[in-house]
């Protein structure tokens, strides 16, 4: 967890976002990082962090949606870039996540 990839990304989100205040913490199998969570979808969620991600690193994340709701997933990084003035931003697709976990995303998502 130390380098950034600052490639231009495609847009491709295939879920609905909704913006998001959460602490989450990563795992990549040797070191714990806390970060902050920007926006969610079923699909994935936008990270703001002052410890750089690699493109391509497996996470396991953790975290609790505003209802109180406790989320586990297996995750990678899809894309990471530096934040302006500092700190970093990585986009972060869900690729282990239970139907239920999912659909209780999806929920907070549709939610007014």
């Amino acid at each position: 967890m130390s380098k950034v990839q600052s490639e231009p990304f495609k847009e491709m989100r295939r879920h609905q976002r909704k913006s998001i205040e959460t602490y989450v913490s990563l795992f990549d199998g040797k070191t714990l990082v806390f970060s902050n969570a920007s926006d969610i979808s079923e699909g994935g969620m936008c990270l703001r962090s002052d410890t750089a991600l690699n493109v391509g690193d497996s996470l396991e994340l953790r975290f609790f949606l505003p209802s109180g709701e406790f989320i586990s997933t297996r995750s990678k990084v899809a894309h990471a870039s530096q934040a302006q003035p500092g700190g970093y931003i990585a986009g972060i697709e869900f690729v282990s996540i239970t139907e239920q976990a999912q659909s209780r995303i999806g929920a907070y998502v549709l939610e007014p």
